[in-house]
């Protein structure tokens, strides 16, 4: 029979759910010396949250936003405790623009960085809607992270889920402009690759990464 495993919230307020987060940071850092930095997500798969709107006796009534910072304030201590220097990276999932927001002017900067995809109402990272200029939200936050210090690392995805989609590895011109895109950014540090690499498998998307990379001034017809 089909066993269905229902996914349930961290309450983020709850001492023993914030004991056990640093526990597990605690040994992670000190198992891996070598790791500088963590990435977080906050709305996905198992990373949900508490709805102020539910019947949670500590969440009920309290904004998100009232709630997260305090959270993630909590983790990169946690981390700064095990080793000065580190950064933890934050990747709000689902959240909406006002959210991220408030939660962006609460947090703690030192040693705090944001990921964001390229746009704010788009899950599939490929679709280039021209959204690094349309999508106010995603300039915002870039902007709202600049002005606290926060770096900003840009997500892009060269599979496009594969495989999920029929498309795959073609389209190396759609990498391109994403790299310039999040490279025109000011405030944007770095970049990271969504699902990751198979490099066993040739891609015309990884080969023009890795061209743009070493010669990200070179024009498009050079690196094609």
């Amino acid at each position: 029979f089909p066993v269905t495993i229902r996914v349930r919230p961290a309450c983020i307020l709850d001492p023993e759910v914030q004991q056990k987060y640093q526990k597990l940071l605690k040994d992670f850092m000190v198992s891996f010396p070598e790791v500088n930095d963590v990435m977080v997500y906050t709305f996905d798969q198992q990373a949900w949250l508490c709805s102020e709107y539910g019947p949670c006796p500590r969440c009920s009534g309290i904004p998100l936003h009232e709630r997260l910072p305090q959270f993630l304030n909590l983790l990169n201590d946690t981390m700064r405790s095990c080793r000065p220097g580190t950064t933890l990276w934050w990747t709000p999932w689902e959240l909406s623009k006002g959210q991220v927001g408030s939660i962006l002017a609460k947090v703690k900067a030192e040693g705090f960085g944001l990921a964001l995809n390229p746009s704010t109402s788009n899950e599939v990272y490929p679709f280039n809607d021209r959204s690094f200029y349309s999508d106010l939200g995603v300039r915002r936050f870039v902007q709202i992270a600049m002005e606290r210090n926060i770096p900003v690392m840009g997500e892009f995805d060269h599979t496009f889920y594969k495989p999920l989609y029929l498309m795959e590895d073609y389209f190396p011109r759609l990498i391109y402009e994403e790299m310039n895109g999040w490279r025109e950014m000011k405030g944007v540090v770095a970049i990271k690759e969504y699902y990751g690499f198979s490099p066993t498998t040739f891609s015309v998307n990884a080969a023009m990464l890795k061209a743009w990379v070493r010669t990200p001034d070179a024009p498009l017809k050079t690196l094609l």
